[in-house]
């Protein structure tokens, strides 16, 4: 993963799935501190903002699972005017990627917003749908996309 930890990378980590309240767990980021605190990243910026609820993906039904859209449609920017160099890298952080719907919509607003700053995604852990898992500890890299009726199709 030493392509993805590179020099200088800031992290940004995911909204909840509801709006925080004061003094509510936050586990992205908690994982960004952790990140820097062992010095794997330069710093964390917690951009992302969600401004009202949404279906929280690993309860809900399936085919009632809210699509990349509907978490574009429902976060923003908490700090639209930051400042981010040229040579910034940012990495979006989750505690657990389900289908992926959150980070594709996630991804798009963070895009919208800087669109000359590369973005990344990290989640610490994911749900594997189909076949047996072989390993608990199994890091990897993937794809994650979508078709226009907001199937989504994530490798690993």
């Amino acid at each position: 993963m030493a392509d993805t930890f590179v020099p200088g990378l800031i992290t940004v980590p995911m909204p909840r799935s509801a709006p925080l309240v004061k003094d509510a767990l936050w586990p992205a980021l908690k994982l960004c501190e952790a990140m820097l605190a062992e010095g794997l990243v330069a710093d964390v910026l917690p951009l992302l903002v969600r401004f009202h609820p949404i279906s929280k993906s690993a309860w809900a039904l399936q085919g009632r699972r809210p699509g990349p859209k509907d978490h574009y449609d429902s976060i923003g920017i908490d700090r639209p005017n930051v400042m981010l160099g040229v040579h910034t890298k940012l990495i979006l952080v989750d505690d657990v990627v389900t289908r992926g719907a959150t980070i594709m919509g996630c991804y798009a607003r963070m895009h919208d917003y800087f669109p000359a700053v590369p973005i990344a995604c990290f989640g610490i852990t994911r749900t594997i749908s189909t076949g047996e898992n072989s390993s608990v500890v199994l890091p990897s890299t993937g794809i994650i996309t979508a078709t226009s009726n907001d199937h989504i199709h994530r490798q690993p």
